[in-house]
């Protein structure tokens, strides 16, 4: 086709197409179009801005608990430390015989009874059998 037909031609369809679908009518579709997808997508992330907001909320509520909770077990513990050191302490409520006795009177180690020695264990034990 020559260029001054095919210009022709263009002008033809153009004029013929113009009353059909103009700009106009072309971007008010877009626009449509795309404000429904974004009410879509609007909805969709204030969900998920919902369930951040819920999620960091709990997370906050659990990590203070949390800390109560070890607070909590701290103090016990150091309670219980401070109280054993209360009791067990060398004049304490409660004092063991092992600490009251000072080291040099202990006796010595050579006269204790020699733990492998039989015979003094028989005469010791009970007779069940009956006899004499």
């Amino acid at each position: 086709m020559p260029r001054p037909q095919a210009g022709a031609a263009v002008e033809v369809v153009n004029e013929a197409m113009r009353n059909l679908v103009t700009s106009k009518h072309f971007n008010a579709e877009l626009d449509r179009r795309f404000t429904k997808l974004e009410s879509k997508v609007d909805r969709r992330f204030t969900r998920l801005e919902t369930k951040i907001e819920t999620a960091v909320a709990n997370l906050g509520r659990s990590q203070a608990w949390g800390f109560v909770y070890m607070s909590g077990l701290t103090i016990t513990v150091a309670a219980l430390l401070f109280t054993a050191l209360q009791l067990f302490s060398p004049g304490g409520a409660v004092s063991s015989p092992a600490w009251d006795v000072p080291p040099d009177s202990a006796p010595p180690l050579d006269t204790q009874p020699d733990s492998t020695d039989i015979s003094s264990r028989r005469d010791s034990r009970p007779d069940f059998t009956g006899a004499q």
